[in-house]
């Protein structure tokens, strides 16, 4: 989890947005200020399953468990 010093406190900031980025290797979270100043962040890292040369699979369960905490971390992160 990374936090940015510069980020204003949420007290001070009216709305906060939340972006999830599920790529092939991570799920990435950040919440930014209604600003666009990132407030928090956090990553989860996904397996990867090669099943043959050509195919590789992924859980479905993963992705939602990797993304559950990675929102939860950012939420903790925010005052």
């Amino acid at each position: 989890m990374k936090q940015r010093d510069s980020a204003p406190s949420v007290s001070r900031v009216r709305d906060v947005y939340l972006g999830i980025d599920l790529g092939t290797s991570a799920v990435k979270v950040l919440a930014t200020s209604s600003l666009g100043r990132v407030l928090a962040t956090a990553r989860r890292p996904l397996d990867l399953v090669a099943t043959t040369a050509l195919m590789a699979e992924q859980d479905p369960h993963a992705w939602w468990t990797a993304t559950c905490a990675a929102v939860r971390e950012v939420v903790e992160a925010l005052p």
